[in-house]
């Protein structure tokens, strides 16, 4: 597990995506985690690495309004791994990875591809 530390003055409070859980560092403190964050961003030390270092960057994140019928496309950079993550609130969701024609739809239940 990636162990990280705050070596500010201040706790640093980091929101994880999923508006879940909530992930506080006291100063002087290390943290153990499950998954990596951009722990260089939030002024963060990396302590220990358990697994191989993977960039810290997220390449997209926010809310998005669809209304019906709209289509956004996201160019995402190339990497070696990505993680997906989709949360429609209400409606549904037609997802199209890449050049593909055949769209898959996710409804109000949580997406997660990796």
């Amino acid at each position: 597990m990636p162990t990280f530390r705050n070596d500010g003055e201040r706790a640093v409070i980091y929101n994880e995506p999923d508006g879940k859980n909530i992930i506080i560092f006291d100063p002087g403190k290390n943290v153990q985690l499950v998954h990596w964050i951009p722990y260089k961003r939030l002024g963060l030390a990396l302590v220990s690495e358990s697994y191989p270092p993977v960039p810290d960057s997220v390449l997209i994140s926010g809310e998005f309004k669809f209304l019906a019928g709209m289509e956004r496309k996201f160019e995402i950079e190339p990497c070696k791994k990505y993680q997906l993550d989709i949360l429609p609130i209400t409606g549904r969701v037609t997802l199209y990875l890449g050049a593909s024609n055949k769209g898959q739809v996710i409804s109000v239940l949580d997406y997660h591809k990796v």
